[in-house]
This record gives C-alpha cells, sequence and structure tokens, in this order.
C-alpha cells in the first residue's frame, strides 16, 4: 500500500509540474528535440529526418514522449509544445544552411489538438518566415488515429497546408487505427507504414506490406517503412520497391550534432536537391503495378541509371533476373558485364534509346540469343540537366512466350528469319570491331569481349578468301550498303563445317544505323 500511495503521489507531483510549469520547462529549453534519419532506397542517401521531441527534467531525467504527450494531449496543451518543435526545426535549419552544411527536409508531428487549439497554419507560416525555410523543406506528419475524430477541421487544414507547398504524410499506417476511408477522403503526399507488420516475417504479412505499397503508388503517394531494424527487412522492403527507410537499422533518435555523425561514420551521404527531384520521379512509378509503362504506372522490371558515361542498376526484381537468366546473368552486376556483348546498354545504344524516348516517349532494342528472339523496352522515367537519366527497363523473350501484340506477331517474322542463322554478328564500323550475338560456326566465339573483324576469315575456303575481303570491305562497306537497292547486300561463299568439309553458306549485310551493321550466316540451301 505505501508503494503504491508513492507511486500516486509521483504522478500526481509529474502531473502537476507538467501543466502548471509546462511554460517556465519551454522557456528554459528543457523540451529537446532529437532526429531520426530517413534513408532514401535506392541511392542510400539521407532525404530527410524526423523531428521527435524528450523532455530533459530536472527531477524525472530525460522522458520519452509517452510519458508526457497523452497528458498534454488531455490538457488540451499539446499544441504549445508541438509549436515550439517546430520553431526549433526551423531554427536548426538556418544555423545549418548559414554554416555551409548540407540540409534535407524535416517533417514535424501535429496532431489534431494542434488544430482544434491554435491557428497552426499560421504558426508554421510564421516560423517558415522567420528563418526563411522553404516549405518544401518542412512535412507535417498526422497520426492517422487523429482522423477517427472531427475530419472534416483536419481536412480543411490539410488543404491549406497542401495548397501552401508543405507536404502532409499520412503516420503510423497499419498501426491499429487504419482505414481505407482516410485515404479515400484525405489527400496525402506519403504514407509512413508501421514496420509492426513485419515483426512477423511471415508470407502473410508480407504480402500485405507489398499490396499496400502497390495501393500507395497507385494513389500517388510516396511510401516510408518506419521501425526497419534488420538488414532483411531492408532488402525486402528495397525489393518490393518501398521508397524510403527509417528505423534503429539506421540510427535511433538523437541529438542532430549526434546523428550527423553517425550517419557520416556510416559514410550516408545527404541527398542533394538535385537528386531528391531526380528520385522523386522515380519514386512515383509502381514497380508492383501488373501493367508495363502505361500511363506512368507500368511495371519496371528494371531501373537503370546512366550518369554521364556511367551505368548501374538502380534496382532490379526477380522477375527481371528471371528473364535475364537466359543470357547467362543472374546479378546486376552480372548484366553490366554481359548486356554490352549484345549492344543492349553499351554508351552508343543508350545515347539512342534515350534520344527515341525523348522523342517517342519509349524505345525498344531486340536482339537475338541462342536462337531465342528477344527485346527489351525502355522509357525514360526522370533526368537531370541532361546528363543523368533513370530509364525503366522490361524484357521479354518472344519465342518462349509466344504471347505477341500485333508489332510483336511483325517482329515475329524476324525471328524466324533468324532462327535459321549459325552466325549474328553486330560489326562496329567506326571501331573496326565487332561483337557476337550468335555463333553456331566451327570458330564458336564466346560472347564476351570484342572482336577484330577479321576474325570473320576464319574457315572461309583459300578461294572464295579474296572474294569475302572486297565484300566486306570497311572503308566502302557503309556507302555501298546506302546505295543498294534492296537495303542490303549478300553474296555466297564456302566455310568449313564441324565434320571438316566446306559448304557453302550465304552472308547477308544489313545496316542498323549508328554506324553498325549486322551480319548474318546461314547456310545457303535454306
Amino acid at each position: 500500500m505505501e508503494m503504491e500511495s508513492n507511486m500516486i503521489q509521483t504522478l500526481s507531483s509529474f502531473d502537476s509540474d507538467l501543466i502548471f510549469h509546462l511554460e517556465k520547462a519551454l522557456e528554459k529549453e528543457e523540451f529537446v528535440v532529437y532526429y531520426q534519419p530517413v534513408i532514401h532506397t535506392m541511392s542510400g542517401s539521407l532525404c530527410g529526418f524526423e523531428a521527435l521531441v524528450r523532455w530533459n527534467h530536472p527531477s524525472f531525467g530525460l522522458l520519452m514522449p509517452m510519458s508526457f504527450m497523452p497528458l498534454l494531449e488531455e490538457y488540451r496543451q499539446v499544441y504549445r509544445l508541438d509549436s515550439y518543435v517546430v520553431e526549433q526545426v526551423c531554427k536548426r535549419y538556418r544555423e545549418e544552411l548559414d554554416a555551409g552544411r548540407p540540409v534535407v527536409p524535416i517533417s514535424v508531428n501535429l496532431s489534431r489538438k494542434d488544430f482544434e487549439m491554435t491557428d497552426m497554419y499560421a504558426v508554421i507560416e510564421a516560423c517558415i518566415e522567420r528563418y526563411g525555410m522553404p516549405r518544401n523543406m518542412l512535412n507535417v506528419e498526422i497520426t492517422e488515429s487523429a482522423f477517427t475524430e472531427e475530419p472534416s477541421l483536419l481536412k480543411a487544414n490539410i488543404q491549406k497546408l497542401r495548397s501552401a507547398g508543405y507536404q502532409i504524410w499520412m503516420d503510423d499506417f497499419g498501426s491499429g487505427y487504419s482505414s481505407l476511408n482516410t485515404l479515400k477522403d484525405f489527400s496525402f503526399d506519403e504514407l509512413k507504414i508501421d514496420m509492426k507488420f513485419l515483426s512477423d516475417t511471415g508470407d502473410r504479412s508480407r504480402k500485405i506490406i507489398r499490396s499496400i505499397i502497390s495501393m500507395a503508388k497507385d494513389i500517388d503517394m510516396v511510401t516510408l517503412a518506419e521501425g526497419v531494424e534488420t538488414a532483411e527487412q531492408v532488402e525486402f522492403l528495397k525489393e518490393i520497391g518501398c521508397d524510403r527507410l527509417q528505423g534503429y537499422y539506421y540510427s535511433k533518435p538523437m541529438p542532430y550534432d549526434d546523428v550527423v555523425k553517425k550517419l557520416a561514420a556510416k559514410r550516408i551521404p545527404f541527398e542533394s536537391d538535385a537528386d531528391r527531384r531526380y528520385y522523386h520521379e522515380i519514386n512515383r512509378i509502381n514497380l508492383l503495378s501488373p501493367s508495363p509503362f502505361m500511363n506512368h504506372e507500368g511495371l519496371p522490371l528494371a531501373v537503370m541509371e546512366y550518369d554521364a558515361g556511367n551505368v548501374q542498376f538502380l534496382y532490379t526484381n526477380e522477375e527481371f533476373l528471371d528473364k535475364m537468366r537466359i543470357l547467362g546473368v543472374s546479378t546486376a552486376k552480372g548484366m553490366l558485364q554481359k548486356l554490352p556483348v549484345f549492344g543492349i546498354i553499351s554508351n552508343e545504344r543508350i545515347q539512342e534509346s534515350i534520344r527515341k524516348n525523348l522523342v517517342e516517349g519509349q524505345d525498344r532494342i531486340d536482339f537475338v540469343f541462342n536462337g531465342d528472339y528477344c527485346s527489351i523496352r525502355t522509357k525514360c522515367i526522370s533526368d537531370e540537366s541532361d546528363k543523368r537519366y533513370a530509364i525503366l527497363m522490361s524484357v521479354t523473350n518472344i519465342t518462349q512466350t509466344m504471347d505477341v501484340s500485333h508489332q510483336q506477331l511483325m517482329d515475329s517474322k524476324l525471328m524466324n528469319i533468324y532462327a535459321l542463322y549459325m552466325r549474328v554478328v553486330i560489326l562496329k564500323i567506326q571501331a573496326s570491331e565487332m561483337t557476337v550475338v550468335l555463333d553456331r560456326t566451327i570458330n564458336n566465339l564466346p560472347m564476351d569481349g570484342a572482336y577484330p573483324i577479321d576474325m570473320l576469315e576464319k574457315g572461309i575456303h583459300p578461294d572464295d578468301l579474296e572474294k569475302f575481303r572486297e565484300f566486306i570491305h570497311i572503308p566502302t562497306l557503309e556507302r555501298r550498303l546506302l546505295n543498294c537497292r534492296n537495303g542490303f547486300i549478300n553474296m555466297k561463299l564456302n566455310t568449313l563445317d564441324a565434320n571438316g568439309e566446306y559448304s557453302q553458306k550465304m552472308i547477308l549485310l544489313v545496316p542498323m544505323g549508328n554506324h553498325e551493321i549486322l551480319f548474318l550466316e546461314r547456310y545457303a540451301n535454306l
């Protein structure tokens, strides 16, 4: 009984101190703002902070929000603390900017009571003006439970804030108050998903997370998973296209200077303004949609970045890798090594594809591998100053699927022709070299690099060798192709077969553009 009495007295003292000495605590800055980093999934960079308050109480020590926020809510005083936090966040932004240090957007948490007790819009606007902080650098988080009462009040304030240029985030989606009506009735810029869903890492909870992300993208919302704690969660969230991550895996909430030092130690850079705009366009794409390349809502099986000549994959899903295994690769790194052999992601081919994307909206790259006719579709989804581009890619093995559109049906005629050839080579005239797409001849050249064009002479009968050299004469080849009536030139000659005997073959040369020529070889009697 004595212990219980002491606890009641302590709680009463705490309540009394909170309510009657709040003003003094705010003046003495006993409330301290902690910051937890938000990491962009694709870039691995810091793209924001969430501001979280702690009370450094002189008697009770450092108190977590759950110790005092419910009481402030109950006594309708929370608006005073939240106004203080907004002020501190804007002040921090100005200090960092004046010191020449990088800055990223910071989100603050507001409650329904804030809007009931004061003109919170006016409070935020006053702080923004006072410290010269752009509106797109301050995000407003509102927990989903706040929408269960007085929704009209919140709706009006949300519309006012969004119209002014602030981003509004729904916080704690999935924490127990989830209502699809909230998403239907209110407009949000970002959905924060409570990772308590993945405390159980079973298949069912993963499917729920995947569905939530897909739904959010379909209604044009960025997705953020909060409470991320393990590498396994990080990899899963990357794979399903979640845009941003927050949690103890990266850092717990800490004072600003401490969290910045921790990020530096982990080599996590600040995201620049240009990066933020660039990745925002990528984040608009629903990586889980079943309708590829349609109305900016398609399913990109991969996102490739081309940056001033450098190529990397920002995103690949398992389905994309499955299809690319026809080329003998199973990782993004393997694709960077293998695909240039087909001319698919060479610098020249990418630049040509980007030009077509900017004019026509998308592009298509066709190639043949082991008798299979394949097609890669590309769509430019984001760019920065005409030097960095993010490109959606999907790959289809038309031979295997045989589920073709009208255009693919037309191309399947080419597929049937290519299936007849024993050798398919791309001649790169300006470099005087070739890449091998297919080689079932006695030469059996591997597809792992560039070769001199004169390697085509191997296996040609000596009596036909001079005639072949005149036919393949590089200095005049493009001009001859340009002037030919049929759009191609061809010749017959004898080459060595695997059985050691010579047989007659047909050689066909077809211009591809960009100073590249397709070399096709088949048996002459086909």
